[in-house]
């Protein structure tokens, strides 16, 4: 799944702003050469990991200043996603080694129908309700009510993406994760932002009442480049949530861990 490749193929096919040759040409000579460059990236051998993360974070930052000329270039304006759904492809393109390794459970990579709970019609039918969300990782299941055979996919890891998050975003992103959370009490629900234009308090407020795992703000500001130690960190915590999602409660002590 590569939400940015589809959105830059849709703008060749639409002819956005009669750029689809331009478009075209930014997507061989740029986008194909990076995907290129990543899919020689080892990103499941731990013993190198923080240096191919770190390549691979040089590449998506080269990659951001050329996409953000481009869209300087041509009056390309934010409504087209260019730049937001390349963040939102960021998370398919680094766990593609991790998702492969785990093949034998039937995970694989989502963004669309993730399951968010059921609800009775009012002549007492049951419908299944699903979310989208930007990035997910789960399983697909078949659930049988009433008799009839149901497609479900089933979070392990929900992520909210967004190019920076403010105050009303940042609620419907809450909103949007608690939904999961409530339906899937075991996934993992992540925020990934570019950067944030959100008070401290509202975070405080969140780690303490709300059910996201963790926020990661990639950049200082809008002309900061990423980190590759957060990234790093976005990628521990992926991996260490798809490995030990069963959550083990102690007998006395801390019984929250």
């Amino acid at each position: 799944m590569r939400p940015h490749e589809s959105n830059i193929l849709n703008k060749i096919r639409t002819n956005y702003k009669g750029l689809n040759v331009k478009i075209d040409q930014f997507y061989k000579n740029k986008y194909l050469n990076l995907i290129e460059k990543i899919e020689d990236i080892d990103f499941i051998t731990e013993e190198t990991i923080s240096v191919n993360i770190k390549n691979f974070t040089d590449l998506v930052n080269s990659y951001f200043r050329d996409l953000r000329a481009f869209s300087d270039l041509y009056k390309v304006k934010s409504q087209a996603k260019f730049e937001s759904s390349f963040l939102e492809e960021i998370s398919f393109l680094m766990f593609k080694d991790l998702v492969d390794s785990f093949k034998d459970k039937d995970l694989n990579f989502f963004n669309k129908g993730i399951y968010a709970g059921f609800k009775m019609n009012n002549d007492a039918t049951i419908d299944i309700i699903k979310k989208d969300v930007d990035f997910c990782i789960g399983k697909e299941v078949q659930l049988i009510i009433e008799g009839v055979k149901h497609s479900v996919i089933m979070p392990i890891i929900a992520v909210e993406v967004k190019t920076y998050l403010d105050a009303t975003m940042f609620g419907e992103v809450q909103y949007s994760m608690n939904i999961i959370n409530s339906a899937v009490p075991t996934a993992k629900t992540f925020v990934l932002m570019g950067f944030r234009n959100l008070a401290d308090e509202k975070i405080i407020s969140a780690k303490i009442d709300s059910n996201i795992s963790q926020m990661y703000s990639l950049r200082k500001d809008a002309d900061s480049k990423i980190e590759s130690e957060i990234l790093e960190e976005y990628y521990n915590d992926i991996k260490k949530s798809l490995t030990s999602s069963d959550t083990i409660i102690p007998k006395y002590g801390k019984l929250f861990v």
